[in-house]
């Protein structure tokens, strides 16, 4: 059992996503690796951030539930049929952790965001940890299978995961993505 003081607040999910902020050199852009409702985890490229609080505008799209489609509703979909909306918060830099790309990753933590973007993050997460779920079943239905190797790449495609050849490196990728929404 995780201690307490270890488990996280919130469910997190990747996000692969720009966010925009004013930096040192004027408006700055930067990815956002994932995102709770609590926070975010920014990638941007080496500044200092250190425990400031700044304002962000960030893209979050709204993701359909695999599990309540059907499998030919989603083999049709593409990730430009999911709306995305643009949000602004104020956001506070926890922690720092720099890269070897010239790079920096930054966890921080909502300190004004309005209940619309809270309540979408919220409806996000849900969304995509059910979409794990569902992936991480389609592998247990025999991978030797093409259509379910095609809608396995197709719903992985859907979550903005990089193309992976390898099944057996996506699963792995699946798998650490679930048990950091299961570490609760």
């Amino acid at each position: 059992m995780i201690p307490l003081k270890l488990r996280r607040k919130h469910l997190r999910a990747p996000l692969h996503t720009f966010f925009l902020f004013k930096g040192e050199k004027g408006v700055q852009k930067g990815i956002v690796e994932n995102i709770s409702e609590g926070g975010l985890l920014l990638r941007a490229d080496h500044s200092s951030f250190g425990g400031s609080s700044f304002s962000v505008f960030f893209d979050l799209p709204e993701i359909a539930n695999f599990s309540n489609m059907p499998i030919s509703e989603i083999m049709s979909l593409c990730s430009e049929n999911f709306r995305h909306r643009v949000f602004n918060a104020e956001i506070e830099a926890k922690r720092e952790v720099k890269l070897d790309e010239g790079q920096t990753l930054i966890g921080c933590e909502f300190l004004r965001i309005d209940d619309e973007p809270q309540a979408l993050i919220k409806k996000y997460v849900s969304n995509y940890a059910s979409n794990i779920i569902f992936t991480l079943s389609l592998f247990e239905q025999g991978t030797h299978r093409r259509d379910v190797q095609d809608l396995i790449k197709k719903s992985l495609s859907l979550l903005n995961y990089p193309r992976i050849e390898n099944l057996s490196e996506l699963r792995q990728r699946l798998l650490h993505d679930y048990q950091s929404l299961e570490s609760l």
